[in-house]
């Protein structure tokens, strides 16, 4: 982005806002396919950012949708069924069974308990319908099945005629920086799928893994590059025959996020000057950081010359913990300036503390180098905290 891009958003949006870049988003997109095996689908977590999932539509082959109000965002926009993964360690049976009686079947159904299992073979005789699953792999945690739970369901597969499992799915975790992860978690899954070959003569056709690639969000030098070459490396290694899914979110999303919040108020206490924006940690969530502690990529607009002085940049929440950014060296700064913080398409909008202090939810606009579209304005909260009848 350049500044008059910047310029032009600010005249035309008040702020705070979001905006995605939805040429990077595609640039990502293009960059992340180019640097993998050919086989390799994509298939992006809704959660990681629910506003990006139409402009993906084209460009990723499946989505994965982890609760039913994701599901019902996939319905408003007209996402073909055949593209959805419905995961999630909770799946209410009156929803599943709500989802029997469309007449397009979703693509695929993640089982991660032996009543999740239970349920879908239930009804998948019940409505007469051929049901597709995969078995996931729990990493030591709440999500998934253990190995024990995985062999119980493979070996009982003919009591679900209606069931076909094709395979395995596995997530342990986000921001991994070490290839080793990955050569670990590959080994563990090689060996579950021989083991199911030579035990059960089941041949797990199909792998969903999430591998939990990292994003730099404060310039650390992660080198991302030999990253993806090494998974790619292990991917290429696996049986030709297997069908691989990456499930992928935050690595795909974070660059084309930009969140804009303007100066609102200066004044000095003690030694240090302050910066209050319009909005706050409510709205801006990178991972694995309290906010001010490092330093996330930003600009300021207008971009001011002279001599520095050192600014906490804080958020407009009644906590101290709306610390933005601590202790950083800016010339003087004037009421009206606005920040842009980078990396804020992953998370940001889903995942903050929006309810506290009832402040609006941000404007969210999408855009690319022709022409922008406001795909949500303001919302108040108020009155989700505002109690109904008589009390």
């Amino acid at each position: 982005m350049n500044q008059k891009l910047y310029e032009h958003l600010l005249n035309h949006y008040p702020t705070p806002f979001y905006y995605f870049d939805t040429d990077e988003l595609t640039h990502r997109v293009q960059y992340l396919r180019s640097m993998l095996p050919k086989r390799v689908q994509l298939c992006f977590a809704a959660k990681a950012n629910p506003f990006l999932l139409k402009v993906l539509e084209d460009q990723v082959d499946f989505f994965e949708i982890c609760s039913p109000g994701e599901l019902d965002i996939c319905q408003n926009l007209a996402i073909p069924p055949e593209k959805i993964v419905l995961s999630g360690v909770y799946k209410d049976e009156h929803d599943l069974e709500s989802y029997f009686e469309k007449a397009q079947p979703l693509h695929l159904y993640t089982i991660e308990s032996i009543q999740q299992y239970e349920q879908l073979r239930s009804f998948s005789e019940r409505y007469q319908r051929r049901t597709f699953v995969v078995l996931r792999l729990s990493s030591g945690n709440q999500f998934g099945l253990d190995e024990a739970s995985i062999e119980q369901i493979v070996a009982s597969r003919a009591q679900a005629p209606f069931i076909e499992i094709q395979g395995i799915q596995f997530f342990s975790g986000t921001q991994k920086r070490r290839s080793h992860l990955f050569e670990k978690e590959m080994a563990k899954l090689e060996t579950l799928m021989d083991h199911l070959k030579e035990k059960y003569n089941f041949t797990i056709s199909l792998l969903e893994y999430g591998p939990g690639l990292p994003v730099d969000y404060f310039e650390t030098g992660i080198d991302e590059a030999k990253l993806l070459h090494d998974l790619s490396t292990l991917l290429d290694r696996l049986d030709p025959n297997l069908e691989i899914v990456l499930e992928i979110g935050r690595t795909m999303a974070a660059s084309c996020g930009y969140y804009f919040s303007r100066v609102v108020d200066l004044k000095q206490t003690g030694e240090y000057k302050y910066a209050i924006l319009d909005g706050g940690i409510h709205h801006l969530v990178y991972y694995g950081q309290s906010m001010g502690l490092r330093v996330p990529p930003y600009e300021v607009y207008p971009a001011r010359q002279g001599e520095t002085c050192i600014y906490q940049i804080c958020g407009a929440l009644c906590t101290v913990n709306d610390l933005l950014l601590k202790a950083v060296a800016l010339p003087s700064l004037a009421i009206g300036d606005a920040f842009i913080f980078k990396m804020a398409g992953a998370y940001c909008p889903t995942e903050g503390m929006n309810l506290f202090l009832s402040r609006c939810l941000p404007a969210i606009i999408l855009g690319d180098a022709t022409v922008h579209h406001l795909v949500r304005k303001a919302l108040p909260t108020s009155v989700l905290n505002t109690p109904k009848g008589d009390l």
